[in-house]
């Protein structure tokens, strides 16, 4: 017997949100929707969200929709409205985005015009010659759909305009001169080339994108607290990582594994473990013989075992590491 098989229709957004900043902001900066807006977008992003809406920028009259800042501080800006996107969310959008140290932009609107996307690519070429100065710009359409039998509602979003980080890579690559942009391709691929493994060893490091940065974590239920593993050119180390606002709540962490540390050091045999205390504190294992620069086969396996053996202790340890640092704070 075959299934009934329906499309699904399109509908007018207002028919789920019927006023853009009293119901179809809220929606964009429920936490489940940022984080499926930011995946859509492929935007890296560590730890826990904080999510803002109406957010004032002094000297201005008007305010952002949604500011989202991450557990390390960075910060994207999203605007949104009904219709097609205007020179005035555009615009707005832009200066906002410099005046809150915003590391993207993100534009949603139901069309976004030739014009305007024509702006957001050169803006974005810009974005990648100014590398970590640069505020890439992400034009994003959303739909609606229904049901024909009703109750229930789907949108979708649909990603229009986004700099394209691996040309990125190539450009810096092949256009300027010096080990710099030598080690940001290296970055690069080594991490388009390892994460998958990353994710299937740990469970973790799904919202992680391959980018050019040497530092990665992922998230594992504990705010504050990640996995990670930074890349150099012939080594590549591991961590536990704890970053919370509190240097005492992070210290404090790290101390409790160092109690375990016997324990500990069972799972990661034939690795020496190091302890560093700072404003942010962690648990380190260096592997030596891979890295943007060079690669041994071996040493892939070993980082790979040690990261899954990092994300089994932090599991482990979750619900005391959360007591730990919560009566510090």
């Amino acid at each position: 017997m075959i299934s009934k098989i329906e499309f699904l229709e399109s509908v007018d957004i207002r028919k789920v949100w019927s006023k853009e900043d009293k119901n179809f902001t809220p929606w964009i900066a429920d936490p489940a929707v940022t984080a499926k807006l930011l995946d859509q977008c492929q935007i890296d992003y560590d730890g826990e969200l904080t999510i803002r809406t109406e957010v004032a920028l002094p000297g201005c009259k008007r305010k952002l929709d949604v500011l989202v800042e991450s557990s390390s501080g960075d910060r994207i800006a999203i605007e949104n409205q009904f219709n097609e996107a205007d020179h005035d969310h555009m615009t707005r959008s832009l200066a906002y985005a410099v005046g809150l140290e915003a590391k993207a932009v993100i534009i949603v609107a139901e069309a976004h015009r030739p014009e305007f996307v024509a702006v957001a690519n050169y803006l974005n070429s810009a974005a990648m010659a100014y590398r970590e100065k640069g505020i890439p710009v992400f034009l994003v359409s959303i739909e609606l759909f229904a049901d024909p039998s009703g109750g229930s509602y789907f949108p979708r979003f649909e990603i229009v305009a986004r700099p394209d980080e691996w040309k990125a890579a190539v450009f810096q690559g092949t256009h300027s001169s010096g080990v710099e942009s030598e080690r940001e391709v290296g970055i690069f691929n080594f991490h388009d080339q390892i994460l998958d493994e990353v994710r299937q060893a740990t469970g973790i490091f799904k919202n992680v994108k391959s980018l050019t940065g040497n530092w990665k974590a992922g998230s594992f239920g504990l705010a504050g607290v990640q996995v990670a593993y930074m890349v150099a050119k012939d080594v590549t180390t591991a961590s536990i990582w704890f970053h919370t606002r509190s240097a005492q709540a992070n210290k404090a962490g790290l101390q409790l594994l160092k109690d375990n540390a016997a324990e500990i050091q069972q799972l990661l045999k034939g690795h020496d473990l190091t302890w560093r205390v700072q404003e942010t504190s962690s648990l380190d294992v260096s592997i030596e013989g891979i890295g943007w620069g060079s690669e041994n086969a071996n040493a892939r396996k070993e980082l790979l075992k040690v990261l899954s053996a990092l994300t089994a202790v932090a599991k482990k340890y979750a619900p005391e590491l959360r007591t730990a640092m919560t009566v510090i704070e």
